[in-house]
């Protein structure tokens, strides 16, 4: 609990810096969240969970997912522009879900992987890490899209300018030097 009131507010003033509504922050937090009591939860079928595993998942598994949730609500910003609300969601959706089910499963391969190590922590972290990111990745795919639609006017409402600055001529630059970089 202690580290998770060091990360959350760190977590949520990156939130509030890189959005566009005071709202959406508080969205993924909601869908990652669900997904980390609902895996935290799960653990009593596995009966006992080491202290470690039950202290750092749950830290993990939101810093690792919460990509999926910021994309789809990307994906759906951006489609709106060009369509009705249940229209950019389905076209967000349609277009978001390859590219985060590809990322959420490497994640959930790679800590799979943790299985096969010698102590116990590792299958034990392993598991519970990659059920996290499945359910992760379940709750950005139909619960964040229906929070989203249904809280749509609030969104708009709670509207901002963008707090960061554009890096687009750092982005320009940076592709000029890449070869020399490189």
């Amino acid at each position: 609990i202690k580290a998770i009131c060091y990360v959350l507010p760190i977590i949520i003033i990156i939130l509030l810096l890189t959005t566009s509504s005071w709202l959406e922050p508080l969205l993924f937090l909601l869908t990652i969240g669900a997904a980390v009591i609902i895996n935290m939860g799960t653990n009593l079928f596995f009966g006992e969970v080491s202290f470690i595993t039950f202290s750092v998942s749950p830290i993990l598994q939101m810093a690792v997912s919460l990509d999926y949730a910021i994309f789809l609500l990307h994906s759906f910003r951006k489609y709106r522009e060009e369509t009705d609300d249940a229209g950019a969601m389905s076209l967000a959706m349609k277009r978001s879900i390859p590219v985060v089910l590809a990322s959420a499963l490497t994640t959930i391969l790679g800590f799979v992987v943790l299985v096969v190590m010698r102590f116990k922590i590792g299958p034990d972290l392993g598991i519970n890490l990659a059920k996290g990111i499945a359910l992760s990745l379940v709750c950005s795919v139909v619960f964040l899209p229906a929070l989203t639609l249904a809280s749509v006017k609030l969104l708009d409402k709670t509207r901002h300018k963008n707090i960061m600055p554009s890096f687009k001529k750092a982005g320009r630059f940076a592709v000029k030097l890449r070869y020399g970089a490189l």
